[in-house]
């Protein structure tokens, strides 16, 4: 009796299948068999040569915008920049600053050339006349080696003081400057570009060699020599040394090894210093400015000096004792 489940398959039956046939035509695989025949896709297409593949846009995510580049070879620009009224305000300005400079310097012109017809001097006469101070005042610049790049900066500075104090003055002095090449002009190039035009006496080489020995008279607070007036044939010298009093006595050594007189000013015959006697080098030709055209050593002293310095002004009846008791 046969069983309910019979295998009635070719295979079982000793009926042998025919082989399949598989053909590759391209993108279609084809299967032939006596029953059906199958076609199936290939996954991956080739890609087609000269055309390219833009991918698709994914749902729900915006696209953005690629910023708008200037392209060389198309010759298409960015968009203008809208500028703000402080950037035009500026832009006119200096569409026009040389304009207004040819201006003022064109009216500046007018104004020297009124005074000059009307016998008025200006300042830069004042500063090259020769005949308004025979006093001449050196500056002596030949310390470089005993200051720092500050110290030196500080003593470019006060430089500039005394040229500003002596411009400004009625009755300016000769002013000279002493080793200028010794490091000086460089410090006064970074901290004072239009040194080059200042109206003064420049030297590279030792004070000797201008002035005569007998008529050079060098400052100091160390020297115990007092200066009562000033001659119109001598240079008095102001040491450039800015040093906080690190190097004391330098000045009067420098004097003694070249063999030059040496003095101080009356300070203490007229004020009282809180501190050191040691005064910046712009306050010692302020002193001596001001008294070329005062002739009182007391007012030029006290117009001077700084507030901070004067302690008290010491009376006449004070300095008499003072004079009495060091004759003792």
């Amino acid at each position: 009796m046969a069983s309910k489940y019979t295998d009635t398959t070719a295979e079982n039956c000793g009926i042998k299948e025919p082989p399949t046939e598989i053909v590759n035509s391209g993108t279609i695989e084809v299967l032939k068999d006596e029953s059906c025949i199958l076609e199936k896709k290939d996954t991956e297409p080739e890609p087609i040569i000269g055309v390219k593949s833009v991918p698709e846009p994914i749902i729900g995510v915006k696209s953005v915008p690629e910023p708008i580049t200037e392209d060389v070879d198309s010759g298409t620009k960015e968009p203008p920049v809208k500028l703000s009224k402080r950037a035009k305000r500026e832009k006119r300005w200096e569409r026009n600053r040389n304009r207004q400079r040819e201006k003022r310097r064109e009216e500046k012109k007018r104004r020297n050339r009124n005074k000059r017809e009307a016998g008025v001097k200006t300042r830069r006469t004042l500063m090259s006349d020769v005949m308004s101070s025979k006093i001449n005042v050196a500056i002596d610049c030949t310390y470089n080696q005993l200051m720092n790049e500050r110290e030196r900066e500080g003593l470019a500075k006060q430089i500039k003081y005394c040229y500003s104090s002596n411009r400004s003055s009625p009755s300016p002095l000769q002013l000279h400057i002493f080793g200028y090449s010794n490091g000086v002009i460089d410090t006064l190039a970074r901290s004072c570009p239009e040194h080059s035009s200042w109206d003064i006496y420049r030297h590279n080489g030792e004070i000797t060699e201008v002035f005569s020995t007998n008529h050079i008279t060098y400052l100091t607070a160390d020297s115990s020599n007092l200066i009562t007036e000033l001659s119109t044939d001598r240079c008095y010298v102001i040491g450039g040394l800015l040093d906080h009093n690190r190097h004391k006595g330098a000045c009067l050594e420098r004097a003694d090894k070249m063999g030059l007189s040496h003095g101080r000013l009356g300070l203490d015959e007229v004020v009282e210093l809180s501190g050191r006697a040691v005064l910046a080098i712009n306050h010692v030709f302020d002193i001596l400015l001001r008294y070329s055209s005062c002739k009182d050593w007391k007012e030029a002293i006290i117009s001077c000096l700084p507030p901070r310095k004067i302690s008290s002004i010491r009376t006449a009846d004070q300095s008499e004792s003072e004079e009495k008791s060091q004759k003792d």
